[in-house]
């Protein structure tokens, strides 16, 4: 009788065991989740969350915690990826990266300067010697580019200009020269009747606002003023709105929100710890300071106006002078560092106002690379482009689908599909 005890206690031991292990292994099961990932190139480089796995076969298998994952897949020249997933509990989750090689930069100008988005589809402008020409490039049906369009907008000759302005509707611009700003009419490209007047003079930065309202732009005249004014296009209906010198404001940058009632005022002074951002309102003329510390270069709103991208004067590790990328509420509110050393006019905002494209200097490499960014996670979040060789990026603009950037450089300006 007390040996069948024994058993019988052994037994239900054991069967307590099973149960429990098995228990056990079903919970770790429904706490993980199994990834499995097939990656062409089969030598790329792979990393999750920061942390870098390898293969030879280009395949990964593992199991992972549930929740958002960061994976990104590398490879020299490929166009990387950078996308977080989400695993679900208890899932397998199959993932297929094929990288695509990265494209030839097609050349859109070879001397082409002062790259500006169009408002149609997948269109820019640019000048090309003493034209001013607008383009558009679309995709083949190999996924390479080529020229849809190109044609010139001017007819007279344009030359020794420092900056264009373009109004909002691209049918005429403000053209900065050395000792004067003059106006362009386009007169809807009818070559016939355009036009160059002289539009004033001692004036410093020029922001047209997206209504085509009004034109924003800094006086300065020897005797003193320092002024924000309000004009037509014409120069002729002014209005002087706010007195920089009440704040020790000199020469600043202007940038409009999207819906023009909002001007970003960032000063140029000598005294670099004074150049904060400050936001006015047209309407009320109100000024406000939203980023109160110094050293601040530039800023710009997202497409919705809602958030304010901004560059602050700052030293990497080795001592190099550069820029640090930070994101804040429009009202200044919830500042927060993106980690990102780039210069303000090497980005562009996505139409989702939540990623940008950025091209950033490696000096390791002494190249530079473009990639997509999340200002939201603060993370790479789509395609990634390293090492362009002898490309150093002036300034750049994605096109309405996200799948082409069209740069300036030194040599001209140049398209690279992402798609």
């Amino acid at each position: 009788m007390h040996k069948e005890i024994k058993k019988l206690t052994r037994s239900i031991f054991l069967v307590i065991s099973i149960i429990t292990l098995a228990l056990v292994i079903l919970l770790w099961f429904f706490t993980h989740s199994f990834m499995n990932m097939q990656i062409v190139p089969k030598n790329s480089s792979i990393s999750i969350d920061g942390k870098m796995f390898k293969t030879e076969s280009g395949l990964i298998r593992k199991f992972i915690a549930p929740g958002l994952h960061t994976i990104k897949v590398e490879a020299d020249s490929y166009i990387g990826l950078s996308q977080e997933i989400n695993f679900k509990r208890g899932l397998p989750k199959k993932i297929i990266v094929n990288l695509a090689q990265t494209p030839e930069p097609l050349v859109v100008s070879s001397d082409g300067q002062f790259l500006s988005k169009g408002n149609d589809f997948n269109d820019v402008y640019y000048q090309s010697g003493t034209t001013i020409f607008r383009v558009r490039v679309k995709t083949d049906i190999n996924k390479g580019l080529k020229l849809a369009e190109e044609r010139a907008v001017t007819n007279p000759v344009i030359s020794d200009i420092n900056e264009i302005i373009w109004s909002p509707a691209k049918d005429a611009t403000l053209l900065r020269k050395p000792d004067m700003i003059s106006f362009f009419d386009l007169k809807k490209y009818d070559f016939i009747n355009q036009n160059e007047d002289s539009w004033g003079e001692d004036i410093g930065s020029i922001a047209w606002s997206p209504d085509n309202s009004k034109i924003a732009y800094y006086y300065a005249p020897q005797d003193g003023e320092k002024s924000l004014i309000f004009a037509n296009s014409g120069n002729q209906e002014i209005n002087r709105v706010f007195n920089f010198n009440d704040n020790g404001i000199d020469n600043p940058l202007l940038r409009w929100s999207p819906d023009s009632e909002w001007l970003l005022i960032i000063p140029r002074n000598a005294d670099t710890e004074k150049n904060k951002i400050y936001l006015f309102n047209s309407y009320s003329h109100q000024i406000s300071e939203i980023a109160d510390t110094g050293n601040q270069l530039d800023a710009d709103f997202s497409p919705d106006g809602n958030k304010i991208l901004y560059s602050t004067y700052s030293k990497d590790q080795k001592g190099a002078v550069n820029s640090i990328l930070s994101i804040m509420d429009k009202d200044g509110s919830n500042k927060r560092s993106l980690d990102v050393r780039a210069e303000l006019r090497k980005t562009t905002w996505s139409k989702d106002s939540e990623n940008i494209v950025v091209a950033t200097y490696d000096p390791d490499t002494e190249q530079e690379s473009i990639y997509k960014f999340n200002t939201k996670t603060k993370q790479q979040n789509g395609f990634i482009i390293k090492n362009l060789g002898d490309i150093f990026i002036k300034n750049i603009v994605l096109t309405d689908d996200n799948n082409i950037i069209i740069f300036q450089d030194a040599q001209g300006i140049r398209a690279i599909n992402v798609e």
